[in-house]
């Protein structure tokens, strides 16, 4: 593989990396957190997935879970 073809494999995951982060921040109904109603920041909303909480709210909520209390 030469480096035109890496060149535009990578353009291509770019792109579809891309269109997911746009696919999930569309079914997002706010980048506010839904425990505390502050802003996400926008690194956070780009890292991928669904995100719904700003990383505070979520270091509670994994350890509210892993304790059982939720």
């Amino acid at each position: 593989m030469d480096l035109v073809d890496k060149s535009a494999e990578q353009l291509l995951r770019n792109t579809e990396i891309d269109n997911h982060i746009n696919r999930v921040r569309a079914m997002r109904v706010s980048d506010n957190c839904i425990d505390c109603d502050e802003a996400i920041p926008t690194e956070r909303l780009n890292a991928g997935g669904y995100i719904v909480r700003c990383i505070d709210c979520q270091y509670i909520y994994e350890l509210k879970k892993k304790q059982g209390r939720l």
